[in-house]
C-alpha cells in the first residue's frame, strides 16, 4: 500500500474516533444555552432540560448570550424574546450570518409572543417560536426533535 493511502485511512479513522468521542476540533459543546431576562424562568427552563439529561448554561443578558454562543458554540439555544440589552432578533440574525453558528438550533420564547412576533422570529432565522406557557415534557420533546434533526449520528 502507498503511504498516501495509509495516511488517508489513518486520518479518516482518527476523524471518526474523535467525532464519536465528541472531541472533534471546532465541534459544538454539548451544552444548551438558556438566555432569559428573568432569572427564575431561566433557571426553571434549565432545570427542565437538566432533568432530561442535558447540560445547561444560563444567562440573563443578550450580550452575554452572544459571547457564550461565540466562545462555546452550544448545541442549542433557548432565547427569551425580551432580552434587555441586545434584542433576540439581533442575536438570531448574527448567528445566522456567522458560519460557525449558522446551524445551531434556536428556540425563541416569550410570555405573550403574538403571531406577528413569531413570524418575525422565524424570518430572522429562529427554528421555533413558542409561547412561554409550555409544559416541561413539551419543551423537552421539542428540544429533542430539533437536536435529532440537526445532529444526525454518522452511520458506520
Amino acid at each position: 500500500f502507498s503511504s498516501v493511502w495509509v495516511n488517508a485511512v489513518i486520518t479518516y479513522l482518527q476523524s471518526i474516533t474523535q467525532s464519536l468521542a465528541g472531541k472533534e476540533v471546532g465541534m459544538r459543546s454539548h451544552t444548551i444555552l438558556v438566555a432569559c431576562s428573568d432569572v427564575f424562568r431561566a433557571e426553571l427552563i434549565a432545570r427542565y432540560l437538566q432533568e432530561a439529561g442535558y447540560l445547561t448554561r444560563t444567562t440573563t443578558l443578550g450580550h452575554s448570550a452572544w459571547q457564550v454562543m461565540l466562545k462555546e458554540r452550544p448545541m442549542l439555544v433557548v432565547l427569551d424574546w425580551n432580552m434587555p440589552d441586545l434584542s433576540s432578533l439581533a442575536i438570531v440574525r448574527r448567528a445566522r450570518a456567522n458560519p460557525r453558528l449558522e446551524y445551531i438550533p434556536i428556540i425563541l420564547m416569550g410570555e405573550e409572543i403574538n403571531d406577528a412576533q413569531k413570524v418575525m422570529g422565524l424570518e430572522a432565522g429562529a427554528d421555533l417560536c413558542l409561547a412561554e406557557a409550555l409544559q416541561q415534557k413539551v419543551l423537552v420533546a421539542r428540544v429533542r426533535a430539533l437536536l435529532r434533526r440537526v445532529y444526525v449520528e454518522p452511520q458506520i
